[in-house]
């Protein structure tokens, strides 16, 4: 029972933290989206003619490249806690099939002990009865 209370907290863990990816997913897709918007919009003054300062093209270039890579590392990291998660559900499943398979033994032992109790006891009794027969 503690391993399966620590496989599921493992669990509830991975999940959280599964979750917590999945949440930061698509703010980080939107980033993505918002600097390559502006990136496009910056391209295209710059094409009309509009002066545009190098540096914040260039300082956009590395923070969309930043966002990038960061949403490709929550993609890895996403894919990994679905494997782990897939792995302790798996565990999980068949620690509580083992549960369950213990649980009926312990209900058929249980069953069987009290059979061989009731039958203890009226053999107790027929033996009480026959002393007293015989003391007759």
């Amino acid at each position: 029972q503690q391993l399966a209370s620590n496989f599921e907290q493992h669990r509830e863990i991975q999940v959280e933290a599964h979750e917590n990816l999945r949440s930061l997913l698509p703010k980080t897709g939107k980033q993505v989206k918002d600097l390559s918007s502006r990136v496009a919009e910056l391209e295209k003054k710059m094409e009309e003619g509009v002066p545009n300062v190098p540096g914040t093209l260039k300082s956009l270039d590395g923070r969309l490249e930043q966002v990038t890579t960061k949403s490709k590392e929550l993609q890895k990291k996403e894919s990994s806690l679905d494997t782990r998660v897939s792995t302790f559900e798996g565990i999980v499943a068949v620690l509580n099939r083992e549960i369950e398979n213990c649980s009926a033994q312990l209900d058929t032992y249980e069953r069987q002990r009290r059979h061989d109790r009731e039958a203890l006891e009226i053999a107790q009794r027929r033996i009480t009865s026959l002393e007293r027969i015989i003391g007759l």
